[in-house]
Parts: C-alpha cells; structure tokens; sequence
C-alpha cells in the first residue's frame, strides 16, 4: 500500500473509531449564530427602522425567532428567515436577542446592542 493510500485509510479509521473529524470539517449537529444590525433609517418623527439578521451555521435546518425589546420574551413568531424589521425611538440604546433551533434539536442564542440614529 502507497503512502497516499495508508495515510487515507488511517484517517477513515481515526473518523469512524475516534469521531474525529479533519481540520476545517463541520461538526455534525453543529449550531452558531452570530447576531448583527443590517440597517437603520430615519421614519420621519422620532422613529428608526432597524433590518435585524443574523449568521446562522447549522449542520441542519433551522428556525428563530427574536426577542426584540430585551425584555426576556420573543416578539417574532418562529421562522426559517432569521431576518426582521423592527422600529425604535430613536437616539436610544437597544438590545435585541436571536433564538435558534435546528432540526437535531440544538439551540445557539446571540444578542446585539446598538444606538439607533439620530433622526431630524
């Protein structure tokens, strides 16, 4: 056996006795989410409409929804679209948390916490 062939067959070997996976592999059942402020704009008045998203690696499908006010409960119904429209006062201090579960059943949280604009 070539030293190409010996070298996969103990990685196949590693894999299936260990449950080692190689560098750079998604982990099965595997769930991230990274919160983010996709965009604001001024409503005319004293209001902001802020595009809420997030980043969601999952090895599965997945749905979320958010808690906008950081009041401890969701304020969006649950979704396969993790990205939502949310209006605020402006010039004001926010937090906002994503929920996430994928199909396996594994949850990931994230919170961003941003100032909304100035409007004139």
């Amino acid at each position: 056996m070539n030293t190409r062939r010996l070298a996969m067959a103990l990685a196949i070997v590693a894999v299936g006795v260990l449950g080692v996976l190689p560098a750079g592999a998604a982990q099965p059942n595997a769930l991230t989410v990274d919160a983010l402020v996709q965009s604001q704009q001024c409503l005319g008045g004293d209001f902001v409409q802020v595009t809420l998203s997030a980043t969601i690696n999952s090895s599965s499908a997945s749905k979320s929804t958010w808690d906008t006010n950081n009041d401890g409960r969701r304020d969006t119904p649950i979704s396969s679209n993790p990205t939502v429209v949310v209006t605020y006062p402006d010039e004001t201090s926010q937090t906002a948390t994503i929920f996430v579960r994928n199909r396996e059943g594994n949850r990931a949280q994230d919170s961003v916490t941003f100032t909304t604009l100035r409007c004139p």
